[in-house]
């Protein structure tokens, strides 16, 4: 498990290996924007909006 930045994707906290952590960047790029409005609703202390899941191809 691990937290990670959305801006810049980086691992702040914990560990993931490189093949999750690509795909977790990926997921971050294409989600960002929903990303970011989920965490203004959780400073409110609302629940977050779900987000899709990174497609397989």
């Amino acid at each position: 498990m691990a937290q990670v930045n959305l801006y810049t994707g980086e691992i702040m906290e914990g560990y993931l290996p490189r093949k999750e952590h690509n795909l977790v960047k990926k997921w971050i790029e294409i989600h960002r924007e929903e990303l970011l409005q989920n965490w203004d609703l959780t400073e409110q202390q609302m629940l977050p909006n779900k987000v899709k899941p990174l497609e397989s191809r």
